[in-house]
């Protein structure tokens, strides 16, 4: 594409919205039809045991077929019953936080070591999700097809063009949208998503001007966006700072308290794993992190008996003595100096408060850290309260150390109620009355293009390149700076870019994003800061005028950005037949 340097559709509206709330270790589903907003659960993906308004974020797989066979807590249960024919998938979530190339090639392993695409495990969740919602419609009388539906995905702030472009992807892949750049989807990050919720909830009394933050403790990540109360009927609300996020999450303790039975129980912890006792035991420890307080004393006890029957009932040619379980956290605890103070008693196993705290103070004191990192920025200085939700935030440890830490800067910690729903109800608030009315830029954002070289203007001799005589350089054409100042549904200037050949058959696009404070005028497009959200290719309508070939780009801003491309006579071509989408996702 070469870009002229001299110089869109809105949101379609649907009656039926659907918010997914797609978490590392819990996710949720909520819908509105007709304005009130209902948290949907699948009876399909719980367990009676196990009374939540969030499903497990489990996923059974057909080895063969890649169908999704079940989803949740039962997933894990009929992984075992069937003595792991199937594939099951856990967190799998988390191989998106650090994803760097949006390719379709990522692989993944199930709980038995066998390798899947990332991509049709997130599609099989997804494609899970969307039909038991579309089941659910119909049986209350709402019937409609999931392409004429609004879906709001819920994404961490955290994470890359790559993360969010796999998510398009599947999206794609599990029916929710026809294309990557179907117009009846929205990605939102998911403190801002909570926060439609958080003003909407009795427990909330800003004033106009007031500024205040929304913090989210989730399985994966905590997020936290910062806002200021611009107006109070209708409500609008402001972002005052950028969002910002880090890798401190619940399922950091799950993994410790796992690395200890591992160590306990050896190369059996594998097959221990495929028990359904096992999985009843993991909702215990659930239950513990929960209601773990801070003047807890003695320890959190959990017996293994039935843990030990089901193995041995599974693995009778090595068949495990309850009796050596004692002898066997002893050797552990001899072996390693950290598990030193954990108790043993018959099949019984005590985690001390000490080593409990220590789990919880490690992540903690890393959402402390956000904390203090965010509060130095001047903009961010006058937030009087935070607003605490997410799965993690229900553990009463968790909010009575944060708020102890906010306390000390003379800020008000305020825990909704419901606060593991406020994302996937406040996603669908979102969209049914939109109360952000400003947005910062989270990255600088621009398109990446090739123009004529122009020694006046600095070009680098060594980046030039020949198409057909003629010397061009590839550069980042900006739109937007990062940390400007967005309004929602802020459309950028339409930009001109013209076909570089005469013979040329497709213009391709490459929203590009770099993350950086400090922009120069000039970037050339190998800079390494560069991240690629995706390469659309429109086709050149070769029998026109060269002139009127042009395609002109602009960005559409409603939480994160999209891609508006027109032709020459105003055209959309978001719709067009024969687009091409490399990448997709914004």
């Amino acid at each position: 594409v070469h870009g002229d340097e001299s110089s869109g559709s809105s949101t379609p509206q649907m009656s039926t919205i659907v918010s997914i709330d797609f978490g590392t270790s819990r996710s949720a589903l909520a819908f509105s039809h007709g304005g009130e907003v209902k948290v949907f659960t699948p009876t399909s993906a719980v367990f009676r045991r196990f009374d939540s308004r969030k499903i497990e974020t489990a996923l059974l797989m057909d080895q063969k077929s890649n169908k999704v066979l079940k989803f949740g807590i039962p997933a894990k249960h009929s992984f075992v019953d069937e003595d792991g024919k199937d594939l099951l998938f856990e967190w799998f979530k988390m191989h998106l936080a650090d994803l760097q190339d949006s390719s379709d090639n990522k692989i993944i392993k199930d709980q038995s070591g066998r390798p899947r695409k990332l991509l049709d495990v997130l599609s099989g969740a997804f494609l899970f999700m969307s039909d038991e919602i579309m089941n659910e419609l119909d049986k209350q009388g709402l019937r409609t097809a999931k392409q004429e539906t609004f879906w709001v995905i819920t994404i961490p702030v955290i994470w890359s063009a790559a993360a969010n472009s796999m998510m398009r992807k599947a999206c794609v892949a599990g029916g929710l949208i026809a294309h990557e750049l179907a117009q009846n989807i929205r990605f939102v990050n998911e403190a801002e998503a909570a926060t439609h919720e958080v003003i909407r909830a009795d427990g909330f009394q800003a004033k106009k001007g007031a500024k205040f933050a929304v913090l989210d403790c989730g399985g994966g990540t905590a997020d936290m966006t910062f806002l200021e109360l611009v107006n109070l009927s209708p409500v609008r609300i402001r972002e005052i700072s950028r969002p910002i996020g880090a890798p401190a999450g619940a399922t950091r303790i799950d993994r410790n308290f796992t690395q200890v039975l591992e160590t306990i129980f050896g190369r059996r912890f594998e097959k221990i794993k495929q028990t359904p006792a096992f999985a009843d035991l993991m909702l215990t420890f659930e239950d513990a992190k929960i209601s773990f307080q801070e003047g807890d004393s003695g320890g959190k006890v959990f017996r293994f008996s039935q843990v030990v029957e089901d193995y041995n009932a599974r693995n009778p040619k090595s068949e495990y003595p309850l009796s050596e379980f004692a002898s066997d956290v002893q050797r552990a605890m001899q072996n390693n100096p950290r598990f030193a103070q954990i108790g043993v008693r018959a099949s019984s196993l005590t985690i001390p408060m000490a080593m409990f705290r220590e789990w919880f103070d490690s992540i903690i004191l890393e959402i402390i850290e956000l904390l203090n990192e965010a509060f130095e920025n001047s903009n961010t200085r006058q937030v009087s309260t935070v607003y605490l939700v997410g799965g993690f935030s229900q553990s009463e440890y968790v909010f009575s150390k944060i708020k102890a830490a906010l306390s000390r800067k003379g800020i008000q910690l305020i825990r909704p109620d419901k606060p593991d729903v406020a994302i996937v109800m406040g996603a669908v608030r979102a969209q049914l009355a939109e109360a952000m009315s400003v947005r910062c830029a989270q990255f600088n954002y621009g398109i990446i293009t090739s123009t004529e070289f122009d020694e006046s203007k600095n070009h680098d001799k060594s980046k030039m390149r020949k198409i057909e005589g003629k010397d061009h350089i590839d550069i980042f054409d900006l739109f937007v700076r990062q940390g400007s100042a967005v309004p929602n549904d802020y459309e950028t200037e339409k930009k001109p870019y013209i076909p570089l050949t005469e013979s040329q058959k497709i213009v391709s696009f490459k929203l590009a994003i770099i993350d950086s404070e400090s922009l120069p005028n000039l970037v050339y497009a190998d800079d390494r800061r560069i991240s690629i959200h995706s390469e659309v290719k429109v086709p050149v309508n070769t029998r026109l005028p060269f002139n009127d070939r042009t395609v002109y780009c602009q960005l559409r801003f409603r939480g994160v950005p999209e891609i508006v491309l027109t032709n020459s006579e105003g055209y959309s071509l978001n719709e067009a037949n024969g687009l091409i989408i490399k990448a997709g996702g914004w």
